[in-house]
């Protein structure tokens, strides 16, 4: 009786174990898309960057194409 009740004991304890997870599992970090060489930002607010063309939130013009600052390019001419 008292081996039945440990057996039975230690499977709980190691469920109860086994379903632990960390705070963060299963939840996703957002990802950010890849850094385009071209964005398109609003003349009037520059602040304003957007991936796809579109309108400015602040002011409903339409955003012009603009070379991206923050864009590396992965294979970069070496020549001088």
């Amino acid at each position: 009786m008292r081996i039945g009740m440990l057996i039975g004991a230690a499977l709980v304890v190691s469920g109860c174990a086994a379903a632990r997870t960390p705070r963060d599992a299963g939840v996703e970090s957002p990802r950010r898309p890849p850094e385009s060489e071209w964005v398109y930002v609003c003349p009037m607010h520059l602040e304003v960057r957007r991936v796809e063309p579109g309108v400015c939130p602040k002011c409903t013009m339409i955003c012009v194409r603009a070379k991206n600052s923050k864009y590396k390019d992965p294979k970069p001419d070496l020549r001088r």
